[in-house]
């Protein structure tokens, strides 16, 4: 299998979560596409609202 021509989420599926796996983690530790922040806060007219669009996510987080 060519790495080039996998998505990331492949890459992660295949070989990242496999080898935290077996580095002596479980399944129910490891989070993939985790939001660290809930994105910028927008104030208009008195109504605020997050903007998800800017949330700061982990690809991997354990």
């Amino acid at each position: 299998m060519d790495k080039k021509h996998l998505t990331e989420q492949e890459v992660r599926s295949n070989y990242i979560r496999p080898a935290i796996i077996n580095a002596g983690w479980t399944a129910t530790q490891i989070r993939e596409d985790y939001a660290i922040t809930l994105g910028r806060i927008i104030a208009r007219g008195g109504v605020c609202k997050r903007d998800r669009k800017s949330a700061k996510m982990a690809k991997s987080l354990g």
